[in-house]
């Protein structure tokens, strides 16, 4: 299962000074950076730090702090608490409102915490103070995006890429709105542009080449992925990147040998263990996936691709209440998840509950009816229903040549779908032809179940399922 890759929110912001008094910064914690400052190993400098920028801390030694996505150290008295930032910030309006850099201060710290109104509120305040700031513009199209309001948020991001047309944090922001309105070829332009004006971001390659995956580009995605690591050894999400092209090229142990990089950069990466789980599920070693997938949502109990994966496994091992249980937590969480329903209409189906099975194909492609799998799993229930009430042959058609053409007839199992829906009306001629077309692009393990299909076709005798299997 492929993911999205969004990066962290880039910001690059205000030049501005702040007192820090007395500093006492921790691993984890984020921070506002009170000056632009040049980082150090030993006495050589080898990156900066920008003023009204937030970090995360990343490690503590002494005085100095390392912060994440930045080389070398910084003296932690250049650093500020966001908590004592939002307290200095609030004096400063109280002693002159029109302190637009406090305002826009402010603001950003509500966007890093998601307090969208409070953060719109102050930026909006920034931009009437003063509307020529592009990074203002920027951070309150971020705002209005994490608002969910993504044609507002595309206006300000292109009014701060009008005021400057170099802003690469600009170009990367917007390339993430369209990437996710489901636009990855305009995304890319934008993650392009961002790269043309900031070569050295490793973020703009990663999001790139998520964009190029969701495109059907892996070998592009793939470039991307390197150079993202070329340059950032230490990015964990360039690594799952690249396992989601070897995973698309069924290259099932590199991609894990990539997923357990990853993890060993960020142990904690719930995303990391879900999709090892996964992987480990193709290569049916299923114990294994199951305590990946346990540790992934053990890290984040949210995760409703995790319940979901789990489902497949438990399903796999024909444990279809322990699967539906956990598509029923996934679709607490994603009401609307066709995937989801669809697995669990697919769970019911092996148990024999076969209305409540219906009722979730019809549900799944209610929510995308364009989702060949649904199609082809709705198909499969009509055609091969062991109770003839629920069985039509006509319908399983028509869906079953749908998935076929959505996927351009090149889909084994589609096909034997297709094939399955014609011996259920008895027209025993295209269901031999179909499945000998199944059998054409089976593998291995589909090849002995199709030819045995095939056999009873030729012998007049369409196929039904048997519920526990």
């Amino acid at each position: 299962m492929m993911h999205r890759f969004v990066s962290g929110l880039s910001v690059w912001f205000l030049t501005l000074f702040i007192t820090s008094g007395v500093v006492s910064q921790s691993k984890g914690d984020r921070v506002l950076a009170t000056m632009t400052f040049d980082t150090k190993v030993y006495e050589r400098k080898v990156d900066k730090v920008y003023a009204g920028t937030i970090y995360t801390v990343t490690d503590v030694n002494g005085n100095w702090v390392l912060l994440a996505g930045v080389s070398g150290w910084l003296p932690s008295q250049y650093t500020l608490s966001l908590e004592a930032a939002l307290k200095q910030m609030g004096e400063r309006i109280s002693r002159r409102e029109a302190d637009e850099e406090a305002w826009a201060t402010r603001g950003l710290i509500y966007l890093d915490r998601h307090e969208f109104a409070k953060a719109f509120h102050d930026l909006n305040t920034a931009l009437k103070l003063n509307p020529g700031k592009a990074q203002t513009w920027n951070n309150r199209g971020l705002t209005l995006w994490g608002q969910r309001k993504h044609d507002l948020a595309i206006s300000d991001l292109e009014m701060a890429i009008r005021l400057a047309p170099k802003f690469a944090d600009a170009h990367n922001n917007l390339g993430m709105i369209h990437y996710e309105l489901g636009d990855p070829v305009k995304a890319i332009t934008c993650y392009s542009e961002a790269i043309k004006h900031a070569s050295e971001n490793p973020w703009y390659y990663l999001n790139r080449g998520s964009a190029q995956m969701e495109s059907g580009n892996p070998s592009e995605a793939l470039a991307d992925y390197n150079r993202a690591l070329q340059r950032d050894k230490n990015m964990a999400l360039a690594y799952l990147g690249r396992s989601n092209v070897l995973m698309s090229r069924l290259n099932w142990k590199e991609a894990e040998a990539n997923v357990n990089e990853a993890l060993k950069i960020q142990p904690t990466l719930a995303a990391g263990y879900n999709k090892r789980g996964w992987i480990r599920y193709n290569l049916e070693r299923h114990d294994e996936a199951l305590a990946d997938l346990d540790q992934a949502l053990k890290l984040d109990d949210q995760m409703v691709e995790a319940y979901n994966n789990r489902g497949v496994v438990y399903a796999k091992l024909a444990k279809y209440e322990q699967a539906i249980a956990n598509y029923d937590l996934a679709l607490e969480l994603e009401q609307s998840n066709a995937l989801v329903i669809m697995n669990r209409g697919k769970a019911k189906f092996s148990l024999g509950e076969v209305a409540d099975a219906q009722t979730d194909f019809e549900k799944a492609l209610e929510f995308s009816p364009k989702f060949d799998d649904a199609l082809n799993a709705y198909a499969w229930f009509l055609a091969t229903n062991p109770e003839p009430e629920f069985r039509n042959g006509e319908k399983a058609i028509e869906l079953a040549r749908r998935a076929c053409e959505l996927t351009e007839w090149s889909k084994s199992d589609f096909l034997d779908t297709l094939a399955a829906g014609y011996a259920a009306s008895s027209d025993f001629e295209n269901a031999i032809k179909y499945q000998q077309a199944a059998i054409k692009l089976a593998n291995e393990t589909q090849m002995t179940v199709f030819v045995d299909r095939l056999e009873g076709y030729q012998n007049q005798k369409p196929y039904h399922a048997s519920f526990g299997k």
